[in-house]
């Protein structure tokens, strides 16, 4: 036996190979990462051999070593496919089932070349030879499937990882592509072996699956990224996050940001590029266990108050989710809109005791309740737009009817047109139902019955004040009416009142808007922030009769009843 440069070759390679798949699997939690450890073994068992042949001068020696090989070979590809379908989140396709199922094709391929001596159908005329391989040999026919069925899955896990990274941003992009080419590398090294391209048949493919390996572990070792997104699912996940007002952030053991979204880099002051890959700013407390603390940054040039909240999302990983929430700064909302109900207080008290009419008291209990419904308005604004804590099915029309019995409507009525079943926090659907009602009865009822118009986009001027005085008296003496019902991919709410004004329907949803002087303006932004929190949209627009109508839309739906 002697040691050629081109054995020489092999078995470095092999101790390589030895090193990276001790030094992977030291690092086994990361996803995917013991796949690549039995691609090494694979690779390994390849080199080992390969090399033993090269510096070994028996045909019977390289005879057998051509058949031990198999070990290795039939094992690296389906251990590609696996590692690539871990790695990019596919493992939930892999059941056992169908582990075994693509192992099988590998199974047999071994199996027909270590007893190619008995049946001779896997390798056709194995002869000896002077070149350095010492073996002359051509695959059989039961071996050509099984190099077909090899390429294959090399190629879809190059293909995982390519549909990842047409959806994937930034460094996880980057990661993807690198990880495809990289696992092209082998492929592209066996079709040049079968081409043949290089000399004497010197087996290059091994040494470009260890290249392969290299560079796969040394992505996983340096970024120590959580595992990708599956690409069929990452779409829908990266729009309702990245609409999120909520900021989110990921951190992996080391405290290294993994993932971002527009919110949480607004407050942070960074754009989403510049904090993937890096460590956590400062700011964010450490990912050790859940915390909840507050700190001041500076956003959109304005001062403002941030519960920061921590949590671990993953025990082998060892990734922290960090939560951003903006707390709302009430403070000027608050001393504008208590003024007018407490001089309504000192006045009617003064009026009460100097008079001693009992009537103004009732002015001041008026007052109290305005403050009353003030305060749990600002309550229920600064805990809306926190992260939902569950979401489960909620039946939308028994919700609606429960949701109005907690609404004062002594001249309203509602319809429930719905038997949708949706997705959500039924708390703060709830919350969402409570508060339109609650816009309509005190909106549309009160200026139904008043007689005011409001703008719905058609003109009302040409009509002179004895027909307006008619539709008065008729509104009167009909109940407001209300109604929930069904769209394709969400619900709507309308009544017959007279409707949001025109050329302000893009406001009504604005902190504070109101066009009512006992409104607090908060209704409709709540409205709006249990739509954000749950990843839907809401249109405003004009009902049927002329009325108010909202429209939700980007609701899962657990059964289609759309009619």
């Amino acid at each position: 036996m002697t040691l050629t440069l081109l054995a020489l070759v092999q078995l470095f390679g092999a101790a390589i190979g030895i090193w990276l798949a001790v030094f992977a699997y030291r690092r086994r939690e990361q996803p995917g990462i013991i796949w690549l450890v039995v691609v090494l073994v694979g690779d390994v068992v390849w080199m080992i051999t390969a090399g033993l042949n090269y510096a070994t001068t028996s045909f019977t020696v390289s005879a057998t070593l051509l058949q031990i090989r198999y070990v290795g070979i039939t094992i690296i590809p389906v251990a590609l496919l696996f590692f690539a379908l871990e790695y990019t989140g596919y493992d939930e396709w892999l059941t056992p089932g169908r582990r075994v199922l693509i192992s099988l094709p590998a199974l047999g391929a071994l199996l027909l070349a270590l007893t190619d001596d008995l049946h001779g159908r896997f390798y056709a005329n194995v002869t000896a030879a002077s070149t350095p391989q010492h073996v002359a040999y051509e695959y059989g026919l039961i071996a050509v499937p099984w190099i077909a069925y090899a390429f294959v899955l090399s190629v879809v896990a190059v293909g995982a990882f390519v549909r990842y990274a047409v959806v994937a941003d930034h460094v996880y992009r980057w990661q993807a592509i690198t990880l495809a080419g990289a696992i092209s590398i082998g492929i592209v090294a066996d079709v040049l072996f079968f081409l043949p391209v290089p000399p004497n048949g010197f087996a290059i493919t091994p040494l470009g699956i260890l290249l392969t390996s290299a560079i796969a572990v040394g992505i996983i070792v340096r970024y120590d990224f959580v595992r990708l997104i599956p690409a069929t699912r990452e779409l829908g996940r990266k729009e309702l996050i990245e609409r999120m007002e909520l900021g989110m952030v990921v951190v992996d053991a080391d405290g290294r940001v993994v993932d971002v979204n527009p919110s949480a880099a607004r407050i942070l002051g960074r754009e989403p590029v510049a904090l993937l890959g890096e460590q956590a700013p400062d700011v964010l407390p450490s990912t050790d266990g859940s915390t909840v603390a507050e700190h001041t940054f500076t956003i959109d040039g304005v001062d403002r108050d941030v519960e920061i909240r921590t949590s671990r999302v993953g025990t082998e990983s060892g990734s922290t989710l960090i939560t951003l929430q903006e707390l709302e700064d009430f403070t000027g909302m608050i001393s504008h809109d208590l003024q007018g109900p407490l001089m309504e207080i000192r006045g009617s008290a003064d009026l009460a005791i100097n008079t001693g009419d009992i009537e103004h008291v009732d002015q001041v209990l008026g007052a109290a309740n305005r403050i009353d419904e003030l305060v749990t308005d600002l309550v229920q604004l600064a805990h809306t737009g926190r992260q939902l804590e569950a979401q489960s099915p909620v039946d939308l029309g028994e919700l609606a009817n429960r949701a109005w019995m907690h609404v004062w409507t002594p001249n309203a009525d509602l319809s429930v047109e719905t038997h949708q079943t949706i997705i959500g926090d039924p708390d703060r659907i709830r919350q969402l139902l409570e508060n339109v009602f609650r816009n309509s009865v005190e909106h549309g009822a009160s200026e139904v019955n008043t007689g005011r118009d409001r703008a719905v986009g058609h003109e009302r001027s040409g009509q002179n004040s004895e027909s307006r005085d008619g539709e008065s008296a008729e509104a009167q003496s009909e109940p407001l009416q209300v109604t929930i019902g069904p769209l394709e991919d969400g619900f709507y709410i309308e009544d017959t009142g007279c409707g949001f004004p025109v050329g302000e329907r893009e406001r009504i949803f604005e902190k504070g808007y109101t066009n009512s002087p006992s409104g607090t303006g908060l209704g409709l932004s709540i409205v709006h922030k249990v739509v954000g929190v749950h990843g839907w949209s809401v249109r405003a627009t004009e009902g049927a009769t002329g009325g108010a109508r909202l429209e939700f839309t980007g609701v899962e739906l657990v059964d289609e009843l759309y009619e």
